[in-house]
């Protein structure tokens, strides 16, 4: 022990007073033993924060190893894609293209098709579970058959650099893949998933579309023009693919049409739409088509005793052939061969009973006065003549198809009949004669002239003319 007073050095057991100056111990050791606490409570405070900051630097190590693993950003995605939650997954993924940017909408295409592929997104699982466990047996992480070298269309975890300043971090890297789209068509529209990608510009046109997130896409071909459409969609699978760009090719049914037409001044309809493309006689060509038969043409005109239309042809070909039209429905020329029956019974009875004013059914002045001048002809050559119309015979291939003359500026028709007369005194000359019946037959051609003013066709002439119709095109009256 040490006296306060004067320094001495000695033994303190059982001494109440300095052996060199005699100086009371008693106080001395009062002193020294508050010091001695002072002391001991000083080094409790100071340890104290000491044993704080220890307790914290653990705990925080303790979470961060727990919380930056592999496993825990696997969890994340797989909840991420049961959940279908599209803002959490894009915040775990990145790219390794910088042209490639994550978006809720694109993220949301991949957990469908993970969702409608089951087999797609188990083979995924598999794959990044095994590229866990590749991290967590060696400090490089990138090593193994689980990564693949050339796989797009998928996603891989590695690490990526430090969290927290002391652990190691993980991300899932997104491998975008591109589509290439060609078409052997020009001015086809090419689409994904419903959105205009491009247009090709010229035949064999090709092009490359991307990048793209892993998943399933709709890829359509499509051409239109003012009268009609045609398209082609493919569904291709981005995923796990062993090149970065996947193809599809197009070949439309199009082809340039050509209509080659016998007549003149028809309005192209495409299936039952008039458009305004003007036929014309002779070869031109129309426009692009589709040839697959989703298409049809019909031809129509209007005429002064109303519209005609032809029947419709499937377009199958780049070629449509224009031949015949009946501008005259069945049942006006039907009605024209009526009318016709009874104008030449007119005509025939004129001349039996020597009375022109007979015949005035559905006939031009040009007709009334050939009458006149037939009338001293047969009146001079067969005074007695008597006739009868009792039969006529149409060639229906010469009434569908009326055209214009020029000269007479009005719509014609040139037909040809076989009549039959009953005429018991004399003949007027015959093709075919049944004698003892009094029955001659005689064939004749008319020119009809159809009369804007009155609306009704009107024979203009007739005369013999030596022919022979087929039972296939011919319509027979029992008059």
């Amino acid at each position: 022990m040490k006296c306060d007073q004067c320094n001495a050095q000695f033994d303190s057991k059982n001494k109440n007073f300095c052996p060199e100056c005699g100086a009371d111990l008693s106080e001395q050791r009062e002193k020294e033993s508050v010091r001695k606490k002072k002391a001991k409570k000083k080094t409790l405070i100071l340890g104290i924060p000491i044993l704080v900051v220890i307790a914290v630097i653990t705990t925080f190590f303790f979470i961060g190893k727990g919380k930056f693993t592999p496993e825990k950003t696997l969890t994340a995605f797989e909840e991420a894609v049961e959940q279908e939650d599209t803002s959490r997954l894009a915040s775990l993924l990145i790219s390794t293209q910088d042209s490639f940017e994550i978006t809720e909408d694109n993220v949301a295409r991949f957990i469908t098709y993970l969702k409608d592929n089951p087999a797609a997104y188990e083979e995924l699982l598999s794959k990044l579970n095994s590229q866990v466990e590749i991290i967590n047996s060696n400090s490089d992480g990138n090593n193994g058959t689980a990564y693949l070298d050339d796989v797009y269309g998928t996603v891989n975890i590695t690490k990526s650099g430090k969290e927290w300043f002391l652990f190691d971090g993980y991300q899932l890297q997104v491998i975008p893949s591109f589509v290439k789209l060609n078409t052997k068509n020009k001015d086809v529209q090419l689409l994904i998933n419903g959105e205009v990608a491009g247009k090709s510009d010229k035949e064999d046109f090709s092009d490359t579309y991307g990048p793209l997130m892993p998943g399933a896409y709709e890829v359509t071909a499509s051409y239109k023009n003012d009268y009609s459409e045609v398209e082609n969609t493919h569904v291709m699978e981005l995923f796990n693919l062993g090149q970065d760009t996947m193809e599809q090719s197009f070949q439309l049914p199009l082809g340039e049409i050509t209509v080659e037409s016998l007549l003149d001044g028809y309005t192209l309809a495409v299936n039952g739409e008039k458009t305004d493309i003007q036929i014309e006689e002779g070869e031109q060509q129309i426009g692009t088509f589709p040839t697959d038969g989703s298409v049809a043409f019909s031809f129509h005109k209007e005429f002064p005793w109303g519209e005609v239309s032809s029947d419709e042809q499937a377009v199958e070909s780049d070629y449509i052939g224009l031949d015949t039209v009946n501008a005259l429905t069945p049942d006006m020329q039907t009605s024209i061969m009526e009318q016709l029956n009874t104008t030449i019974s007119e005509y025939h009875q004129a001349l039996t009973k020597k009375d022109t004013s007979i015949m005035k059914t559905g006939v031009t002045d040009n007709m009334k006065q050939s009458l006149v001048e037939r009338q001293k002809e047969v009146e001079k050559e067969e005074p007695g003549y008597e006739g009868k119309l009792i039969q006529a015979i149409y060639d229906l291939e010469e009434i569908s198809n009326p055209k214009f003359n020029e000269d007479m500026d009005a719509y014609t028709i040139t037909m040809r009949a076989h009549y039959v007369f009953h005429e018991p005194v004399d003949s007027l000359g015959w093709l075919l004669a049944d004698r003892e019946k009094d029955e001659y037959t005689r064939p004749r051609e008319l020119q009809l002239i159809y009369d804007e003013e009155a609306e009704q066709w009107k024979l203009d002439s007739y005369k013999n003319e030596y022919f022979i119709i087929t039972s296939s095109d011919e319509k027979v009256f029992d008059l």
